[in-house]
């Protein structure tokens, strides 16, 4: 097999993967980026406004995308609502873009590989990956392919299925192009969406993976759909499914001597929404800086003070709000109040947090402020 030689590999060019390339090859770093051509990852693909002021890797990226400013909000008991964003949600095709960002890596100076990788080896202080008939070799490796991708299976332990979401459904046509849809069936922590984006529309479901198949998932997912939207034809002929990680954020298993996770291979995803983009790459960030500083280890030292905050407010604001009855009087509060429905935008546009969210509901719900 041939060799080849860089300082940095990393396996795997979704958001995670090429903005850490991106930024390490602008500081000058010799860095080669391998991506299985073949893999596609399925999401809603929205993006929060917050990840605009805060992410570099955005800044004149040309990819298409639909801004949304409405927000409709139904439970499983019935109740609805309509809510007005505070700033736009941008909507993605994801193959769209995942492909800018890797263009933008690449006009950056990282080598592209589009190969799966199939080995990982050590051999005298370099890491040698195969892929595509060729050795590929690098003293850092970093794992950007998702949470079962091959570097998290080969240098950290797999999460188990009480820490990972099923995500069903299909690509289809809006019924609605002005506004995204988001539903609670009824089973704990399951979510439906429906989020119009440039042509066609992503229309899902996600639930914790324990107990559930993509087919019953489906199931679900269709039975909402007839019932929010009765007398509407849907083309169900392109299904998805995909894995999310949506355990507590653990640091400490991220990073080893010489190799470091980012994105989902990371467990960044947002526990209670789900939302991967802004979270992986921000971890890529995250990462840049500490390797640009010569310190790898700092990298958990970062994870922790920029984004275990706002994991562990998830997870508390996940049992609190997102569950079961408790999800259907959130639904039922937001139709009557005025106040609700502004935290609920500021949080939805990415400016509220979870902690300052969960305590607008509290006092629009103990108090009755602001009842429209």
């Amino acid at each position: 097999m041939e060799s080849r030689n860089s300082p940095v590999l990393i396996v795997g060019a979704g958001p995670a993967g090429s903005t850490l390339a991106a930024a390490l090859a602008r500081s000058g770093r010799a860095v080669t980026l391998l991506h299985d051509p073949a893999r596609r990852k399925h999401c809603g693909g929205g993006v929060p406004p917050r990840a605009f002021a805060r992410l570099r890797s955005l800044d004149g990226l040309r990819a298409p995308r639909a801004e949304i400013g409405r927000l409709s909000v139904s439970s499983r008991t019935g109740a609805r609502c309509e809510i007005e964003l505070s700033s736009p949600l941008a909507i993605y095709d994801r193959a769209a873009f995942d492909g800018a960002l890797r263009a933008a890596a690449a006009g950056a100076g990282a080598r592209l590989v589009p190969a799966r990788v199939t080995g990982i080896r050590r051999e005298g202080g370099m890491w040698v990956l195969a892929a595509g008939g060729r050795e590929h070799r690098g003293r850092f490796l970093v794992g950007a392919d998702g949470a079962a991708g091959i570097v998290r299976r080969s240098l950290s332990a797999p999460f188990p299925p009480d820490a990972l979401s099923l995500c069903a459904g299909y690509y289809l046509r809006a019924p609605d192009p002005g506004a995204a849809h988001v539903g609670f069936p009824g089973p704990p922590g399951c979510y439906t969406w429906i989020f119009p984006g440039p042509e066609t529309a992503s229309a899902g479901i996600v639930a914790p993976l324990p107990g559930w198949r993509g087919d019953s998932l489906r199931r679900l997912l269709r039975a909402w759909m007839a019932e929010r939207f009765p007398g509407a034809s849907f083309d169900f002929g392109r299904p998805f499914a995909a894995m999310v990680p949506t355990a507590r954020l653990r640091p400490r298993g991220v990073c080893g001597g010489g190799w470091a996770l980012i994105g989902d291979a990371a467990g960044v995803a947002d526990p209670v929404t789900r939302e991967g983009i802004f979270f992986s790459m921000r971890s890529a960030e995250l990462l840049a800086a500490a390797l640009g500083a010569g310190r790898p280890a700092l990298y958990p030292l970062l994870l922790r003070a920029h984004l275990l905050r706002w994991h562990a407010a998830s997870l508390f604001v996940r049992r609190w709000l997102f569950t079961g009855p408790r999800a259907d009087a959130q639904t039922r509060l937001l139709t009557r109040s005025a106040a609700a429905r502004r935290a609920a935008a500021e949080f939805v546009s990415g400016h509220l947090a979870f902690g300052r969210y969960a305590s607008a509901i509290l006092a629009a719900r103990i108090g009755g402020r602001g009842v429209a």
